[in-house]
């Protein structure tokens, strides 16, 4: 155990009590145990069974606390890079229908920012066709906004998925999904779209039909 009392012995077993706590946290609550907290076991056996080897290097102390905390920097910057992106939808005034994002477009509109959000400004027939290309391998819902003939922003409000739709005239933005598809030239894209509208309204939802118009 003397042995443990290092650095990287100590970083390694808070990786490996981790991973089981939060596995036996899973089991409990009937949930599906993901591979972040096995991968968390086994990087602490490995940084167990190298704690030897690295109380070799010269001011080995400082050498284990970097080598012991990389994966946790590794870990930091992957979620940055593929975690969704915080988007901002701007919708022409009294707009009603479907609207969709098709991203990775070289022809698309331009990039465009609004305090570190993604700015969609979507047209009058709901199909914006945009530069960029999804982040990850998800989307989150965003926010939407009529835009006003005099420039002013009106909060639409978003319906939430898991509740029965309110039986009202109200706008909502509704029916959120994110897909791939192809188009006739077997050119592979990736979308996402959102109806807004009333419970009582019906409108187009296919892709292929949509960015037809």
């Amino acid at each position: 155990m003397k042995s443990l009392k290092t650095p990287l012995g100590i970083i390694g077993l808070v990786y490996i009590v981790f991973g089981l706590v939060m596995n036996i946290w899973m089991f409990i609550g009937a949930w599906w145990p993901t591979y972040l907290y096995f991968l968390s076991i086994g990087i602490g056996i490995f940084l167990l069974l190298i704690n030897g080897l690295t109380k070799r290097l010269p001011k080995f102390e400082i050498w284990q606390t970097l080598i012991g905390i990389s994966p946790i920097i590794a870990f930091f910057i992957f979620i940055q890079v593929t975690k969704a992106s915080d988007d901002l939808f701007i919708i022409p005034a009294d707009f009603k229908g479907t609207i969709a994002v098709i991203y990775g477009q070289e022809n698309g509109t331009e990039k465009e920012y609004e305090d570190g959000k993604r700015l969609y400004r979507i047209p009058q027939n709901g199909i914006l066709k945009t530069q960029f290309k999804l982040k990850g391998e998800t989307a989150n819902f965003g926010e939407y906004f009529y835009l006003t003939d005099n420039g002013q922003r009106v909060r639409i409000e978003s319906f939430p998925y898991d509740k029965p739709f309110p039986d009202s005239t109200k706008i909502y933005v509704h029916n959120w999904q994110l897909g791939s598809a192809s188009d006739s030239e077997g050119n592979k894209f990736k979308y996402q779209q959102a109806t807004i509208g009333t419970k009582t309204d019906s409108f187009e939802t296919d892709i292929f039909k949509l960015i037809e118009k």
